[in-house]
């Protein structure tokens, strides 16, 4: 045992036994503040998505769809920001580990880090649908994403065009925050601010439209 806790704590490995350290202390956080009743992973979560983009950056709609699809792709299984947060920490810190002691540690830990980062991700995406299976759900406040149609979204990240998605949220019947991905079934474009009508769901992607109020207005 004291072997390989000096194995882990050696300085060519110190990235990885932190990443460890760092899981234990926030599962153990999450553990203590859950029995006295404050969900940091729910509080979280709440909080997250709320972060508004500045539309003074100077940032291309070509990255912030991408970005957004990166994120959708880890997730998969749709769990617990927190959670995604915990697992990335132990995995990293394990896979750069079992790396280091497979290879001697002849290599630098930041060049260990490269595969041990992406063996993480494709770890966290499979993982993802299975805990999302287990873990703790509200069931008085689930809703289906079928329920979803009729709902009326604002635009949040990027251009909505045909074939090119784009974020978009919405609050719904529980008062939660909704983020979807939606795409008009016409051939028009919904820019970041624009409100859009939620009329069907194709996948993982919603079909909206302009609400009806605009089209009577475009009308006149």
């Amino acid at each position: 045992m004291s072997e390989v806790l000096s194995f882990a704590m050696s300085n060519q490995n110190i990235l990885f036994f932190t990443a460890i350290v760092l899981f234990l202390l926030i599962a153990v956080l999450e553990g203590l503040l859950t029995l006295i009743g404050f969900g940091f992973s729910s509080f979280l979560d709440s909080l997250a998505p709320d972060f508004d983009l500045d539309t003074e950056l100077d940032i291309t709609e070509s990255k912030l769809p991408a970005l957004t699809e990166f994120f959708g792709w880890v997730n998969k299984g749709r769990v617990p920001v927190l959670m995604l947060f915990i697992l990335f920490l132990m995995f990293f810190g394990i896979y750069g580990l079992l790396l280091q002691a497979l290879t001697g540690m002849i290599f630098s830990q930041y060049l260990v880090a490269i595969p041990a980062f992406f063996l993480t991700l494709v770890t966290i995406r499979v993982s993802s649908v299975y805990i999302a299976k287990v873990i703790p759900k509200d069931e008085s406040s689930a809703i289906s994403e079928e329920s979803f149609i009729g709902y009326s979204a604002t635009i949040v990240i990027g251009q909505a065009k045909l074939g090119r998605p784009a974020e978009a949220k919405f609050v719904d019947v529980n008062a939660h925050t909704q983020y979807i991905m939606v795409e008009p079934v016409e051939d028009v474009v919904f820019k970041q601010g624009d409100e859009v009508l939620i009329v069907k769901k194709e996948g993982a992607i919603f079909k909206v439209t302009a609400p009806v109020e605009s089209h009577f207005k475009d009308s006149l």
